[in-house]
């Protein structure tokens, strides 16, 4: 392919991703109007329309009202083209969406499993739950365009990696998105819990529309996610967010980290449990302790509320360096009691500075448990579809 014809093609590759980012934010269209909100010349417009409902992208949505005239044809994506699977590996816990093209949750899965026994293990459970999510609906794997995972950071800066999770200790330095292409062999994109809910909530949940984030899920640990002027920031090594290891007490417990007084060892879950078993003498876990919340029982509120309050007057302070619209807590001590929850509002707004803390909007997650495997099916859609436009990029 000669040089003029490579830039006639990329020229037309990014004519395609314009338009088709304009169905996304306006839904349904006419050619007409596409052409008016795109600034393309309807001749443009209309044969790249006919090309993208040719290959299946783009869908036949029936007549416009007509204004005078014949009534125009209205187009819109076409939500069965492809498909997109979210993971979310905790701990505990596997979660799975299969989002359709118009960003729609079709199929869902969240169960418990012993992550701790390996990536191999793991890979071969989310090869079981898949095959039976896209059987359900009557699809297979050539159905899916891409598979976005979200997994306990850190993972190496090229997200290839995960490096060092401090409660998956047998998931050290472990390629797993290679791991899983060789799986699947589908394209797969590897991202850091926090980071993946952040996106979801940004694009579907509770902050849609916003630009600016921070995204705090309570487990085991504690993660962070941020999204800073509509974006995933990552920082340099692709660390940014680990809110978990901020130093709350020098003095304080031992963190699984290796460090000492890191808010993760006095606000976690995990912390949590530790304390209520030292008070009361009795193994804790996550259901017990709720199930004593509800009950009012004030030992356990103590510990549970006091924890709250540390993890508030972090996020606090982080929203005095960050500035952002909304702070979103994602988690089953947010989403099942409310008694954490407040305590971390409570602190968090004690900390913030000035006029910026009547601007706050505090919020919990509002795709509860789903919010890393819809933001992961979201980032796998937008870097294969609009990041780097490879359905338009001829090999």
């Amino acid at each position: 392919m000669n040089e003029t014809v490579k830039n006639l093609s990329s020229v037309k590759n990014a004519n395609k991703l314009t338009i088709l980012k304009t169905f996304y934010s306006e839904n349904v269209m006419t050619k007409p109007e596409v052409a008016r909100v795109t600034g393309l010349t309807f001749a443009t417009v209309s044969t790249l329309i006919d090309e993208l409902e040719e290959e299946g992208v783009l869908s036949n949505h029936g007549y416009a009202d007509s204004k005078g005239g014949r009534k125009p044809l209205q187009y819109g994506v076409n939500a069965s083209a492809f498909y997109f699977v979210g993971i979310d590996v905790q701990v505990e816990n596997i979660v799975i969406v299969v989002m359709n093209f118009k960003g729609e949750v079709v199929k869902s899965y969240n169960d418990s499993f012993d992550t701790t026994t390996g990536p191999h293990d793991t890979i071969a459970q989310l090869r079981h739950r898949i095959d039976e999510m896209l059987s359900s609906l009557g699809k297979t794997y050539e159905d899916v365009y891409g598979i976005g995972v979200a997994t306990p950071g850190p993972i190496s800066a090229d997200r290839s990696s995960i490096i060092s999770p401090p409660n998956m200790p047998s998931w050290r330095n472990v390629p797993f998105q290679s791991m899983m292409e060789r799986e699947f062999r589908i394209p797969c994109y590897l991202e850091k819990d926090a980071n993946a809910a952040a996106y979801g909530e940004v694009q579907y949940g509770a902050g849609k529309g916003l630009q600016n984030l921070i995204y705090i899920v309570v487990d085991v640990g504690i993660g962070g996610g941020l999204v800073v002027d509509g974006q995933v920031y990552r920082g340099a090594r692709n660390g940014a967010g680990e809110i978990g290891h901020i130093l709350m007490d020098i003095d304080g417990p031992e963190c699984r980290c290796g460090k000492t007084g890191c808010l993760e060892a006095m606000a976690s879950i995990g912390a949590i449990e530790v304390e209520l078993e030292k008070k009361l003498g009795e193994r804790m876990n996550i259901d017990k302790i709720l199930q004593e919340t509800k009950a009012e029982n004030l030992v356990v509120k103590d510990v549970v509320s006091r924890s709250g309050k540390y993890l508030g007057f972090a996020i606090g302070s982080i929203c005095n360096v960050l500035n952002p619209e909304m702070v979103v807590i994602g988690g089953r001590f947010v989403s099942e009691d409310d008694t954490y929850y407040k305590a971390v509002q409570s602190a968090t707004r004690s900390q913030v500075l000035g006029d910026f803390v009547n601007h706050l909007q505090i919020e919990s997650a509002a795709l509860g448990q789903f919010s890393a495997a819809v933001g992961a099916a979201s980032l796998a859609f937008h870097d294969t579809v609009f990041d780097k436009g490879g359905m338009f990029i001829e090999g």
